[in-house]
C-alpha cells in the first residue's frame, strides 16, 4: 500500500506555537538538558538564542501545561520540583501600556498588576490539573479544598475557593485590558497589585497548606523578553535581581535582545552575581547531528513510518535520565544518523562531480568553462583534454586554475601525475581542496536548478547551523510527494532535496520581513549581502572561494548602522564569532557570518569560506543606505571584480 505525502506531514509543524502548550509525549529531550541544572538553579536564567532554536518549546516543555500533563502519570514521588509557569511578551498588549494618560510611575505600577494578574492565572491553572480527575485527587489531595481567604488582603471582594478566585482573576485581567485600551472612557481605574507580596502570599497558601508542595519552587519563564519596552525591562531586571525561593524569574531573549541592565533602582543586573546565561543556540550545535537526527526518525515513526533503526526508541528520547547513554552510545549515534542519510543522502564530493560529467547540460557548461580559461593562452588545447572520468573532481577545478594564470600544459601535467597517483598540486596545493565546491557553485550559479550540494542530511545539518526549525523545514518540503510503501518511506531524490532547499532559502529569506521593528530593513540588508556573496562565487578565478562572511575595516561604525548591525545578530540573519587571518596591522575584531539557510536562494555556498574585507562606509550603506546606494554598493563589487557584460553566466540577478 501506497501513500503520498504522509512522511512530509511529520514536519509540517515546525514552530513551538503550533504544537500547543503541553509537549508531553512529543518533545525530545535536547542533549544539553542536563547543563540546565534545574533541580540545583536558585538563580535566574537567560536562554538566549536566535528565532527557531528551541528556546519557546524549551519553556514551554519546564512550563506546568507539560509538567504537570493530564496525560502524564503523576504522584506525588514524581511531582517536579520546580512549576513552571510560562508568559510570553506579546508585543501589541505591551505597547498599550504607555502614553500620557499615566505617569511613568503609574505605567509601571499597571505593567506590573498586569504580570501579577497573568503569573496568579498560570499558577492556579497549575493547581487545578493537580486535581483535574478522580486520580490526581486522590493523590494530590487538599487542593479544592485551599482557603485563599489572605488574598483578600489585595483585593476584599475576592473568592476564597480555587475555582472561583481563578474565574474572579480572569475576571481582574478582562476588566484591566478594558480599561487599558478605554482610558478616555468612563472606566473605573483599578487597584494595582503589588506584584512581589501578592504573589508571594498566594504562593505561601500553596506551600502552607499542602504537605506535598511544602519544599516546591515556582519558576516564572518570561519567553520573547526583548519584546518588553525598556522601562518594562527594568521592572523584570529588578524581578531577575532579587529571585529567590520560592518565586524565581527567569527570561528567553534573542541575541542583544536585553538592552537595558538597569533596575528600577540604582542597581543593575551583573552577570553570575544575579543571573546565568544560557546559550540554547551554541549548546543545541554542539551535538545537533545527532539530536537532528533523532528527531527526524522520532517524527516519522510517530507516523508509523518505519525509519530502519531500532535503537531509536522514543521512550529514551522522552527521558531526562536518557541523555548521557544517547551521547555515549556510539552504535546507537552511528545507527541513528545512518537511518537518517539513508532517507536524506547527499552526495560525496567525488559523486558530486561525477554526476556533473554525466549530466549532458553540466558537462557541456564545464566545457564551455574550461574553453573561456582557454583562450586566456595561446596554447591549442581542447577542452576535452582535461575532461577525465577517473578524475571528476579535478576537471572540475581546471576553469578556476586557467583563469588564475596557470599554463594549460602544466595542469595537463599535474592531471597525469595524479591519475598515476604520483604527488601532485591538486593534492599537496590543495587545489581540489580549495576550489572544487566553489568551481560547483559556479557551475549551477545561472541555472534554474539548484547545486546539488545542498542536498543531503549532513548538507541539511550545515544548512540549519542547530536551527531546529530550519531543519524541519528542509525536511518537510524533501519529503512532499515521498511515497510511504508498506510503512517505509523512500529515499529523496537528490534533485528533489536541492530544490528543497532553494524553497526554503526563500522562504527564510522572504520571513526577515517579519523581524520586528526593522524587518524590511533586514530583508533588504539580506538582499544585498546576498548579491554582493553572488557576484563573489561568480568570479571565474575564484582567487577568494566561497566568501559568506565579511569583517569590518577603516573606522567605526556610526550608532545608527551599530543598531542595524545588532539587529542582524539578533535575528539570526548574520552570526558573529572571533574574527581569524587578520590582514595587515589591524586589530583583531569580529567576523560576521551570513546565516547559512540563506545560501540556496542564492546559490552560494553555505561553508565559512574565504572573507569579505568592507569598509566601515560599506558596512553604513548596507545598514542604512538608501535602496539607490545599496544598490551602487552591489554594482560596485560586479565592476570591481570584472563581471560586468559576461552575459547571463554571471549574472547578478537571475536566481538559483
Amino acid at each position: 500500500m501506497s501513500t503520498t505525502n504522509l512522511a512530509a506531514q511529520a514536519f509540517a509543524k515546525n514552530r513551538a506555537e503550533e504544537l500547543g502548550f503541553d509537549l508531553w509525549g512529543e518533545f525530545v529531550v535536547p542533549l544539553y538538558y542536563d547543563r540546565l541544572a534545574l533541580d540545583e538553579v536558585r538563580k535566574p536564567l537567560i536562554f538566549e538564542g536566535g528565532r527557531g532554536c528551541g528556546k519557546t518549546t524549551l519553556l514551554r516543555y519546564l512550563s506546568h501545561a507539560t509538567q504537570l500533563s493530564p496525560n502524564r502519570e503523576l504522584t506525588q514521588e514524581t511531582l517536579p520540583k520546580q512549576i513552571g509557569l510560562y508568559l510570553r511578551a506579546d508585543t501589541q498588549h505591551l505597547r498599550t501600556f504607555r502614553g500620557e494618560a499615566l505617569s511613568e510611575d503609574d505605567w509601571h505600577r499597571a505593567f506590573e498588576h498586569d504580570l501579577c494578574l497573568s503569573i496568579a492565572t498560570e499558577l492556579l491553572s497549575a493547581l487545578q490539573l493537580l486535581s483535574s480527575n478522580a486520580q490526581r485527587r486522590q493523590s494530590f489531595p487538599g487542593v479544592d479544598a485551599l482557603d485563599f481567604t489572605a488574598w483578600r488582603d489585595f483585593d476584599a471582594t475576592a473568592p476564597t475557593t480555587l475555582s472561583a478566585l481563578t474565574r474572579h482573576i480572569r475576571s481582574a485581567r478582562n476588566r484591566f485590558s478594558m480599561w487599558l485600551n478605554n482610558q478616555d472612557g468612563d472606566q473605573p481605574r483599578p487597584t494595582f497589585l503589588p506584584l512581589r507580596p501578592a504573589l508571594l502570599e498566594l504562593i505561601n497558601v500553596v506551600l502552607e497548606q499542602l504537605d506535598f508542595m511544602r519544599d516546591r519552587v515556582f519558576f516564572v519563564f518570561i519567553d520573547e523578553y526583548e519584546n518588553l519596552l525598556e522601562y518594562q525591562m527594568r521592572a523584570v531586571n529588578t524581578r531577575l535581581k532579587h529571585s529567590e525561593a520560592p518565586l524565581i524569574f527567569h527570561i528567553a531573549t534573542k541575541r542583544n535582545g536585553m538592552v537595558t541592565r538597569q533596575t528600577l533602582s540604582a542597581e543593575q543586573l551583573q552577570e553570575r552575581d544575579d543571573f546565568r546565561t544560557c546559550d540554547i543556540e551554541e549548546w543545541a550545535e554542539a551535538d545537533f547531528p545527532l539530536f537532528a537526527a533523532e528527531l527526524f526518525c522520532s517524527r516519522l515513526r510517530r507516523k508509523g513510518i518505519d525509519v530502519g533503526s531500532q535503537a531509536i526508541e522514543p521512550g529514551t528520547l522522552l527521558s531526562l535520565t536518557g541523555i548521557k547513554a544517547r551521547l555515549d552510545n556510539q552504535a546507537y549515534r552511528r545507527e541513528t544518523l545512518e537511518a537518517a542519510r539513508k532517507i536524506l543522502p547527499g552526495l560525496s564530493n567525488e559523486n558530486a562531480a561525477r554526476h556533473v560529467l554525466q549530466d549532458k547540460g553540466l558537462r557541456g557548461r564545464l566545457r564551455d568553462n574550461i574553453a573561456t580559461g582557454l583562450k586566456l593562452s595561446d596554447a591549442a588545447y581542447q577542452p576535452d583534454d582535461f575532461i577525465r572520468e577517473d578524475l571528476a573532481q579535478e576537471a572540475l577545478c581546471v576553469p578556476a586554475l586557467l583563469h588564475q594564470g596557470k599554463k594549460p600544459k602544466d595542469l595537463l601535467v599535474e592531471l597525469d601525475k595524479k591519475a598515476e597517483k604520483k604527488t601532485n598540486q591538486f593534492d599537496t596545493a590543495y587545489w581540489t581542496h580549495n576550489y572544487f565546491s566553489a568551481s560547483m557553485y559556479l557551475l549551477f550559479l545561472p541555472l534554474p536548478t539548484p547545486c546539488v550540494l545542498y542536498a543531503g542530511f549532513d548538507a541539511f545539518l550545515k544548512l540549519s547551523k542547530g536551527n531546529t526549525r530550519h531543519f524541519l523545514e528542509l525536511c518537510h518540503l524533501s519529503l512532499q510527494g515521498t511515497d510511504v510503501i508498506d510503512g517505509q518511506v523512500q529515499s529523496v531524490d537528490i534533485k528533489n532535496q536541492a530544490m528543497a532547499a532553494r524553497d526554503a532559502s526563500a522562504l527564510f529569506v522572504k520571513e526577515t520581513q517579519g523581524s520586528g521593528d526593522f524587518g524590511n530593513r533586514l530583508f533588504h540588508v539580506v538582499n544585498t549581502l546576498g548579491q554582493v556573496f553572488r557576484l563573489s562565487h561568480a568570479r571565474p578565478s575564484q582567487s577568494e572561494a566561497e566568501r559568506t562572511h565579511f569583517a569590518i575595516s577603516g573606522g567605526d561604525l556610526k550608532p545608527d548602522a551599530q543598531k542595524l548591525l545588532s539587529e542582524c545578530l539578533k535575528w539570526s540573519v548574520l552570526f558573529v564569532a572571533p574574527e581569524t587571518k587578520v590582514k595587515g596591522a589591524r586589530l583583531e575584531t569580529m567576523d560576521y557570518i551570513f546565516n547559512p539557510i540563506y545560501a540556496p536562494y542564492f546559490g552560494i555556498s553555505f561553508n565559512k569560506g574565504r572573507k569579505l574585507e568592507l569598509p566601515a562606509s560599506a558596512v553604513e550603506t548596507l545598514m542604512t543606505g538608501r535602496h539607490e546606494e545599496m544598490n551602487a554598493l552591489v554594482k560596485s563589487y560586479q565592476k570591481a571584480w570584472k563581471l560586468d557584460g559576461d552575459g547571463d553566466q554571471y549574472s547578478l540577478f537571475s536566481q538559483a
